[in-house]
């Protein structure tokens, strides 16, 4: 949780600072991982039905932050944005990269099948794909010299999201409805 908070701080401003929309992008996402692992911690011995319910909170606060991040997109691609310090880029995706592989395996070791565990790992795998793809993306800003590969990269990431959000509905919705009903009696 405080990997990924800190990373959130650590992106967002080098993103700003540094003219990058794939780590703004990654910032957002790091942000809500580490609410959805404070809010995991909260509910590991609540009922299945608000475990269900923390599942698709996430999963609608991933939503809203795509919609952000479509709006640096547009801004970047009508011309609002430099282009990325690709050395900057690498060095925090990097750092980012082995934060995300640290929790990732860590939460790889929880042996259990509850849907807000499965949540945060659906969440952790895309992050150290994500930070893979800002690494590339930085190769390709200093190859190109150009913003090009950093908005492609940012496109990519909210796909990432948007298909995490979807595994995280499916597999929150997996739950019956029925199990819900009887933990309300």
């Amino acid at each position: 949780m405080f990997i990924n908070l800190s990373f959130f701080f650590i992106e967002f401003v080098s993103g700003k600072v540094y003219h990058s929309v794939a780590l703004l992008e990654d910032s957002f996402d790091m942000l809500a991982d580490s609410f959805m692992y404070a809010i995991s911690l909260v509910i590991s011995y609540k009922c299945i039905c608000r475990k269900r319910l923390f599942a698709k909170s996430v999963a609608v606060m991933q939503t809203c932050l795509v919609f952000y991040g479509v709006f640096e997109i547009f801004k970047r691609f009508l011309g609002y944005s430099n282009i990325p310090d690709y050395k900057m880029m690498m060095i925090v995706s990097f750092f980012a990269l082995l934060g995300n592989a640290i929790s990732l395996l860590l939460l790889q070791k929880i042996n259990s099948d509850e849907v807000h565990i499965k949540a945060t790992i659906i969440c952790s795998s895309n992050d150290v794909k994500v930070n893979f793809l800002v690494i590339v993306s930085a190769l390709f800003v200093y190859l190109t010299g150009s913003f090009i590969p950093d908005l492609i990269v940012g496109i990519l990431i909210l796909y990432f999201v948007l298909k995490g959000v979807k595994e995280i509905f499916e597999e929150s919705n997996k739950l019956s409805n029925t199990v819900c009903l009887i933990h309300k009696k």
